[in-house]
């Protein structure tokens, strides 16, 4: 909703998760460095997971078909894909190409 509100997409936030999460692995000792290192490689599973809870409180999806395109497209968040197929079921991801791609086997 904040992203909507200033009208950035939810990937800028992703974005600035990583970044802080891979900054904070440089400055910190070993121990949270590796650990920072993962959470910034992760960042997209711990968004997927807090969107999944939050649709689980809710009873909603939580995400609308926009944003939901839009975190899929900028991140592969897997909840983003989940609820774009739950919502239109005859989706691929080659939907979602520009023309000129074409999904190598």
């Amino acid at each position: 909703e904040l992203a909507r509100s200033r009208r950035v997409r939810v990937s800028y936030y992703v974005d600035l998760g990583r970044s802080a999460y891979a900054s904070l692995s440089s400055v910190h000792h070993q121990s949270f460095s590796d650990l920072f290192a993962r959470l910034s490689h992760d960042f997209v599973l711990l968004v997927d997971i807090l969107h999944s809870m939050r649709a689980l409180d809710s009873q909603q999806e939580g995400l609308d078909l926009i944003t939901a395109e839009e975190l899929w497209c900028d991140t592969k968040s897997q909840h983003a894909w989940r609820v774009l197929k739950k919502r239109c079921s005859t989706l691929s991801p080659a939907a979602f190409l520009p023309h000129n791609n074409v999904i190598k086997h």
